[in-house]
């Protein structure tokens, strides 16, 4: 009998500590933090040539267009110009820190559409609307570097 209880507490011990083990939250190689208009976003374990590449395959699948890039300084700059919908600019900064890369973002309303005007105009983007639009270029950039991005 005693035997038996040994063992039942043993596999007990054993259930507890995998759960708390499984409940641990896994750290991510990656960080976002976002204030008053400028974004920053942290990525371990890569190369600054890796994230320009990753952050400039993200500009052209998250179809921005690219306005101008100088891969020396670390700088980029791109717009988001879709038809009917509101627009805005991006400012992407990029910096080896270490064995780390920081990217600082601004993003910002574009007040013209490109062909004069027209149905851009009415439709008007919240503040919250372009931070979730700087939020997906930093999900883009991290998924390309490492895989499917948790939500």
């Amino acid at each position: 009998m005693n035997r038996k209880r040994i063992y039942l507490t043993g596999a007990m011990i054993l259930v507890l500590q995998g759960g708390i083990l499984l409940d641990q939250e896994v750290q991510k190689p990656y960080s976002y933090k976002f204030d008053q208009g400028v974004g920053e976003c942290l990525l371990t374990g890569v190369t600054v040539d890796q994230a320009w590449s990753a952050t400039v395959k993200a500009m052209m699948i998250l179809k921005n267009k690219v306005v101008t890039a100088d891969k020396a300084s670390g700088s980029l700059e791109a717009e988001h110009r879709p038809f009917g919908a509101w627009n805005y600019g991006i400012t992407l900064m990029l910096e080896q820190i270490g064995a780390d890369v920081c990217i600082t973002s601004a993003i910002h309303k574009l007040k013209e559409q490109e062909h004069g005007g027209g149905l851009g105009d009415l439709i008007k983007a919240s503040n919250k609307e372009i931070y979730k639009a700087e939020k997906k270029v930093y999900d883009k950039v991290v998924e390309l570097l490492y895989g499917k991005v948790e939500k």
